[in-house]
């Protein structure tokens, strides 16, 4: 968990455009983002993202994914 947060889990939000996409995580940028349950991105690479996460032990985990448009 993170320590800024009191020892709960850390929201936030990170916008950039989609690196790469594998099965259990997606890279925005340097951003490494890890995927809930084996929900896939769908989205291609190059695309401009909004994910929103919540970070457990360090390990930034999507809550939700949204395009933006340019």
């Amino acid at each position: 968990m993170n320590a800024a947060s009191g020892g709960q889990p850390a929201r936030g939000v990170v916008v950039g455009r989609l690196t790469a996409s594998h099965p259990d995580r997606l890279i925005l940028g340097a951003t490494i983002l890890y995927l809930r349950g084996g929900a896939p991105c769908t989205f291609p690479v190059g695309t401009l993202l909004q994910v929103i996460y919540t970070e457990w032990n360090g390990r930034r985990c999507v809550d939700s994914v949204e395009r933006v448009s340019e």
